[in-house]
């Protein structure tokens, strides 16, 4: 209790100094339409107000087929923490992604804090992705009654 209780105040001065928005988006099917080979993706969005949103790390990848330098290329990997609380009961999974300053950024890698605190994503940003095809089948987010509003 005492650990746990350190790290989520290390997370939220992290998610303070370092925090943005983005949302995550949990992958539920797929669907190929053999006519077009178009591929329409069904998922859920989560909107996180605050995660950790840590610089991006640029790797040289080369291509198995050229031995060459000029069969490589360099591949922006950015990081960011989620604290679970933000999206609670959520278990990510490599078929997911992030959605942060209108860029997708497809998960390479999911590492979970200890206490299971929240989670260390590591992903590709996508260009040219096909996110125009996804259906958003349900948005969450946290969202508060605003001050002075009517609330049933």
């Amino acid at each position: 209790m005492y650990q746990d209780r350190h790290i989520r105040t290390a997370l939220y001065m992290l998610k303070r100094q370092y925090g943005g928005p983005l949302s995550v988006y949990k992958q539920l099917d797929s669907v190929v339409t053999f006519e077009t080979g178009q591929v329409t993706v069904t998922a859920t969005a989560y909107h996180v107000k605050r995660a950790v949103i840590l610089p991006t790390v640029w790797k040289r990848v080369k291509s198995p087929a050229a031995p060459s330098p000029v069969g490589s290329r360099d591949v922006g990997l950015k990081s960011f923490i989620v604290d679970r609380a933000d999206i609670p009961g959520v278990v990510l999974t490599q078929n997911d992604w992030v959605v942060y300053d209108g860029w997708r950024y497809q998960i390479e890698e999911i590492d979970a804090s200890e206490f299971d605190a929240g989670w260390l994503i590591t992903a590709r940003l996508v260009v040219g992705s096909t996110s125009d095809n996804t259906v958003v089948v349900a948005a969450n987010a946290n969202v508060s009654p605003v001050a002075g509003a009517d609330s049933e």
